[in-house]
């Protein structure tokens, strides 16, 4: 991929990310609030994370370089990911009333696991910005390995709330699998066409 294709991909990225993605979320939340709405919400988060968070161990282990740019938008598909969390989070506690409810406080439940994966996403979602990196200087890159365990509580909670725990074992698994070949430093070279 060229590198003018590659700066008009991020900024167009840029601004999905900033800008149109929550004006979209809001205008959707808006005209057709419902369950499945909020629930599709969720799962879009949750398989931006899982991409933001494969991207990194799937280049290292498989270098080329589409997996390289990609890794470049990490911090846009983040944002997209705290947006699309914020709505589906905002959405399923106003429609059903959740803010008071006591199934936050029951491990059992899979608003427990949300809730807690909610905070990760708010911790990632406040530092995923050029300020935070400025004041957080070099703590920026501790404060956002919060996504590590945030991705397997969200997986967790996902599981839990559409009743295929299967999904986090499948999705945890592999996720760990890559980062085991990323920490044994396992690479596979093929060659790129031109």
């Amino acid at each position: 991929m060229n590198l003018g294709l590659q700066k008009r991909l991020r900024s167009f990225l840029q601004v999905l990310a900033y800008y149109i993605v929550p004006a979209a979320l809001l205008v959707l939340s808006l005209a057709n609030a419902n369950s499945r709405l909020f629930a599709f919400f969720g799962n879009a988060a949750l398989v931006l994370v899982v991409i933001n968070l494969y991207i990194r161990p799937l280049a290292l282990i498989l270098p080329n370089s589409y997996f390289n740019f990609f890794l470049t938008l990490r911090r846009e598909f983040g944002v997209a990911a705290v947006w699309f969390f914020l709505f589906h989070a905002g959405g399923f506690i106003y429609s059903y009333g959740l803010l008071g409810s006591k199934s936050f406080l029951d491990y059992t439940s899979f608003l427990f696991w949300g809730s807690l994966a909610a905070v990760g996403m708010i911790i990632l979602g406040l530092t995923s910005n050029d300020y935070a990196t400025r004041k957080l200087k070099q703590n920026w890159k501790k404060v956002q390995m919060v996504a590590y365990p945030t991705l397997f509580l969200a997986l967790f909670h996902a599981g839990l709330a559409s009743g295929q725990l299967r999904n986090f074992f499948v999705w945890g698994g592999i996720y760990l699998g890559l980062k085991f070949l990323q920490w044994k430093k396992v690479s596979f070279k093929f060659s790129q066409p031109n």
